[in-house]
């Protein structure tokens, strides 16, 4: 078994081997985590196995930050949406009586110029 050139094999073993020459023939020794004829499946990795035992506790309570994190952006934009409806209203009625007063005409009594 003699270790040659990757771009002698199938598809250069997709980079998850090195090619090596048996006889006439050319072929993938894969790499850990892969397999096939030229190394292109992904095998079942044993990392995974291990992570799926960690406990979770920290990640949902994380999921939880979230939430109060939206919760408090939501309300902080929806005051200050209303603040400035309150704002833009009190301009608009002001300018509705300055501009009422000065030509005379009289000014409706829900507001008080």
């Amino acid at each position: 078994m003699t270790r040659v050139s990757s771009y002698l094999c199938p598809s250069s073993c997709h980079f998850h081997g090195i090619c090596v020459q048996m006889g006439d023939l050319f072929r993938c020794e894969c790499t850990s985590g892969f397999s096939g004829f030229s190394c292109a499946t992904p095998t079942e990795s044993p990392v995974a196995e291990v992570s799926a035992d960690v406990d979770m506790g920290p990640v949902a309570s994380e999921g939880f930050s979230a939430v109060w994190v939206f919760l408090a952006i939501f309300f902080f934009c929806t005051t200050m949406f209303f603040c400035c409806y309150y704002v833009r209203r009190l301009y608009l009625e002001r300018r509705r009586c300055s501009t009422s007063t000065q030509t005379g005409q009289t000014v409706l009594p829900d507001f008080i110029c």
